[in-house]
């Protein structure tokens, strides 16, 4: 390919290459792939794509800011949050599930995930609420609260699971094998298969 559609080919890449990044925890990647896609903007023709770019810029830059205090990139994360809201106001019904899973990750609590959460689950969006589900976890694990991280960290093995990620799911059972271990995995279904 050459010109626009090597261009847009590349855009696409590493799209796709951020999801994975952000899943299986590569931070130097995530920021790398940031600033290769920031040269894309926000405007697409597919609103879908563009939705999912936006989606996957906003929780890397919250994830990133969180880990190394960068103010740039949660000044990024608030601004594509409102780009999404408008999404949502405008009415794209694809929108509000990440809307929800943005505003979760820019000011984390209990009821923003559950919330998110339940939204991915409606949407059959099984990929990001198995991501949700592991953000929750290390949310509560990293306030001590063993109990609400077991739990979704748990929900997040059987979604990763359900998704066919088995190679993120072992990792899982690898990283936290002690946590997971007193988990009763084998009786949880994932909200999604509920939903």
């Amino acid at each position: 390919l050459e010109g626009h559609g090597h261009r847009m080919t590349k855009r696409d890449i590493y799209t796709y290459r951020l999801l994975l990044a952000l899943i299986f925890g590569y931070w130097d990647m995530v920021e790398m792939l940031m600033e290769e896609l920031e040269q894309y903007g926000s405007v697409d023709l597919s609103p879908s794509r563009g939705l999912l770019r936006r989606s996957l810029r906003g929780l890397a830059a919250f994830k990133v800011a969180r880990m190394k205090g960068n103010k740039k990139h949660r000044a990024t994360g608030k601004a594509i949050v409102k780009e999404v809201k408008k999404d949502v106001k405008c009415g794209n019904g694809n929108a509000y599930p990440f809307y929800l899973m943005l505003r979760a990750e820019e000011s984390p609590s209990k009821e923003r995930y559950d919330e998110c959460i339940r939204a991915l689950a409606r949407a059959g969006c099984v990929n990001f609420e198995a991501y949700m589900c592991e953000r929750a976890g290390e949310y509560f694990l990293d306030r001590n609260d063993a109990v609400w991280g077991e739990y979704y960290m748990s929900q997040a093995l059987v979604l990763y699971e359900e998704w066919g990620a088995r190679g993120k799911a072992n990792r899982m059972q690898v990283e936290h094998s002690k946590l997971l271990e007193s988990s009763d995995l084998q009786h949880r279904t994932s909200t999604s298969l509920r939903g």
